[in-house]
């Protein structure tokens, strides 16, 4: 991932930061982002050699909602009007796929910067995705119709950069 694209990315989990913030402050939803877990690998008298990625962590975002509902979601930002499946990770799909089950609250969260639209993508439309792509090997990517037909738009409302739960209230 480049630079420009790091930083866009950061600027959107940032707008999601405050958007959780603002719901904490609220009172509607206690959301976190999780952390991946890490593991130090140590040489010669302790020395700290390098750090790697412990385990596969699950999705982005993890809380719950006002009415003690859990909420877990995955956020990524694109360029262009699709969304490459490439971006998300087969235990990331599976999670969301075993949550849905459950039926917790859970959703992809898309920002095409190119055009400056967010969605937000029940897991159904995004599974029924994935399960094409992996099994089928026809479309690798999500197109932005598919965000228009079948997901909710997202809008910078109610004090929020990405009113996200907005979205979820009206699912």
């Amino acid at each position: 991932m480049g630079r420009t694209a790091q930083t866009a990315g950061k600027q959107f989990e940032q707008m999601i930061e405050q958007a959780n913030q603002v719901y904490k402050l609220q009172g509607k939803a206690l959301v976190f982002k999780s952390e991946p877990s890490v593991k130090t690998i140590r040489g010669q008298a302790g020395k700290i050699v390098k750090t790697i990625y412990a385990e596969a962590n699950g999705l982005d975002y993890f809380g719950t909602i006002d009415g003690g509902k859990g909420i877990f979601f995955e956020a990524k930002q694109t360029k262009g009007k699709s969304f490459p499946l490439k971006n998300i990770k087969p235990h990331q799909v599976e999670t969301m796929r075993t949550l849905d089950r459950l039926q917790t609250t859970t959703f992809l969260l898309v920002r095409f910067s190119d055009i400056g639209k967010m969605y937000l993508l029940p897991p159904d439309a995004f599974l029924s995705a994935w399960d094409g792509w992996t099994k089928y090997s026809n479309r690798a990517s999500i197109p932005l119709s598919t965000f228009e037909a079948h997901g909710t738009e997202i809008a910078a409302t109610n004090g929020c950069a990405v009113d996200w739960l907005d979205a979820v209230q009206t699912n």
